[in-house]
C-alpha cells in the first residue's frame, strides 16, 4: 500500500471565521499540539483571508494572526496548507462582493496573490502548500454572479486560464523569495469535476486533481468511488 504524500486537517472555523474574535495564543497552541499528537498530519490547513486590512480584527492584526498560526504549526514540526481567499470575492467582513457588475479585472486578483507572496516571505517555509481561492466555482455559472467575466472565450475557458495563470505567478513569486512552496493544489468543488465542467487544462497544468468532496450519502464507499 502506498503511503499518503500529504495528510492535513483544516482549522477553518478557528481561522477564517474569527478575525474579529480571535482565539488566544494558548488555544491556538493547544489545538495544534492535539492535532499533531492525535492525527500526525504532514500539513495543517488555515483559511485566514488574504486581505491584511480587515477592520475590527482583534486582538491581533490579520498579519499577526496569520503569523501566530503559521509559527505555531511550523514549530510543531508540520507544514502549512494555505487556503485563504479575498474578502471581496466572497463578500465577507463588510467587503463588497466583487462579482457580476461589481467584479474587478482578473489581473487585480492575480496581482494581489503575487503581492501577498512577495510581501510576506516570513509566513512561508519549504514544504508548505499554497492553495488560495478554494471552491471558486461558487456563482461562476452566471455572468451576474461570477467573479470572472463571461466575455471572450467564455466562463469555462476564463476560469481555467485564470487558475493556470495563478500557477505560473505563484511559482515565480515563491522562487523570488527563495521558498520551495508547492502550488497548484487549489481545491475546486467535486461536482464541477464530476460533471466535466472544469477544463482539463487545469489538471494538466497542476499535474494533480484537487477538490473538496461533500458527497451525498457521506459513506467511505462513495468517497472511494468518486476518487477513483
Amino acid at each position: 500500500m502506498k503511503k499518503l504524500l500529504y495528510k492535513s486537517v483544516d482549522v477553518m472555523k478557528l481561522t477564517k471565521d474569527v478575525i474579529r474574535s480571535q482565539p488566544s495564543d494558548k488555544t491556538i497552541e493547544t489545538v495544534i499540539t492535539n492535532i499533531v499528537k492525535d492525527i500526525r498530519p504532514t500539513h495543517i490547513a488555515i483559511s485566514i483571508p488574504l486581505d491584511l486590512d480587515i477592520s475590527g480584527a482583534s486582538p491581533r492584526t490579520v498579519k499577526d494572526f496569520t503569523k501566530k498560526w503559521v509559527d505555531t504549526i511550523h514549530k510543531a514540526g508540520v507544514k502549512v496548507l494555505f487556503r485563504g481567499t479575498f474578502c471581496g470575492i466572497e463578500g465577507i467582513y463588510d467587503f463588497p462582493k466583487n462579482v457580476g457588475g461589481n467584479r474587478l479585472p482578473k489581473e487585480t486578483w492575480i496581482n494581489k496573490i503575487d503581492s501577498y507572496i512577495r510581501g510576506n516571505p516570513e509566513l512561508f517555509s519549504d514544504g508548505d502548500i499554497f492553495a488560495p481561492l478554494p471552491e471558486r466555482t461558487e456563482g461562476i455559472f452566471n455572468d451576474s454572479t461570477a467573479f470572472l467575466p463571461s466575455t471572450g472565450d467564455g466562463l469555462q475557458a476564463n476560469y481555467a486560464n485564470f487558475f493556470n495563470q495563478l500557477f505560473d505567478i505563484e511559482t515565480t513569486a515563491f522562487q523570488s523569495i527563495n521558498k520551495k512552496v508547492i502550488v497548484g493544489l487549489t481545491a475546486n468543488n467535486w461536482s464541477e469535476i464530476n460533471s466535466g465542467w472544469l477544463n482539463q487544462s487545469i489538471f494538466d497544468k497542476a499535474k494533480v486533481v484537487a477538490y473538496d468532496h461533500y458527497g451525498i450519502n457521506h459513506s467511505p464507499e462513495e468517497m472511494d468511488a468518486d476518487l477513483r
